[in-house]
């Protein structure tokens, strides 16, 4: 009995031996895989993530996969993996958040909504999550709800040139022309080469009938590379408006 009972102790020990290397192994390859993530090594990142994920899979394994599918715009496998992390942590708001963003990546704006609002229901001071559920509002139409939750996002993230741009979008199309063309200005103003906010711009300003500004943006947009404003320059801008700019 003694000599079973050793044998037993023994056959523990070793299983506990593996499983504690496996556990070192999985951190040391999921610490090589988030510092390749932060520098958007996303290749090697994945290789590192999928061997820790072998060896031990965590919430953090799952969610850092998530998020390196969501950067390549593999929107379904960032939902899997999200939804995998969830099954170990119901309350990873981070989860949630990839899951909503991957969503209104698609399209599926019910969907990106209901995640989003998951997030928030876990951490309401989450500055992304408040800025995909104004997108979300805007989607609908609701600019005026949209408006407040972009408020309440750069209220935590004053610095984020996306959001102005987002919200004097609604500004806009809510009536307030004062605070879209204001926002705009702050989104350059953060982001000087953001050539979606020049683009926008412009297109609220051939809305108000100034044209000239209009170009003098959509010019801006081509040189910082955003393709669509050709067609706007093409049908909106006379020759002798845009060759002197």
């Amino acid at each position: 009995m003694k000599n079973i009972l050793q044998k037993l102790g023994l056959v523990v020990f070793v299983i506990l031996s593996v499983y504690n290397s496996n556990a070192q192994t999985a951190e040391a390859y999921l610490q090589a895989a988030s510092a390749k993530h932060k520098i958007g090594d996303y290749a090697d990142a994945l290789q590192d993530v999928n061997a820790a994920i072998l060896l031990s899979p965590t919430y953090d394994a799952y969610l850092l996969r998530a998020s390196i599918f969501y950067l390549t715009s593999n929107y379904s496998d960032a939902i899997r993996n999200a939804s995998s992390a969830l099954s170990l942590n119901e309350n990873g708001y981070e989860a949630y958040l990839i899951k909503g963003k991957s969503w209104y990546a698609i399209g599926d704006y019910e969907s990106a909504m209901k995640d989003i609002e998951k997030t928030l229901a876990i951490n309401t001071e989450q500055a992304e999550a408040l800025y995909y559920e104004g997108l979300c509002k805007k989607i609908e139409g609701n600019y005026e709800s949209a408006i407040d939750f972009y408020n309440r996002a750069i209220a935590l993230n004053s610095n984020d040139a996306g959001m102005y741009n987002a919200r004097a979008i609604c500004f806009y199309f809510n009536g307030n022309t004062e605070k879209a063309f204001e926002d705009f200005d702050k989104a350059i103003s953060i982001q000087p080469a953001f050539a979606e906010a020049y683009f926008n711009r412009a297109k609220f300003y051939y809305y108000e009938g100034e044209t000239e500004k209009a170009c003098t943006d959509w010019l801006k947009a081509i040189a910082l590379q955003y393709v669509d404003a050709e067609a706007y320059v093409k049908k909106n801008c006379a020759e002798q408006e845009i060759s002197d700019k």
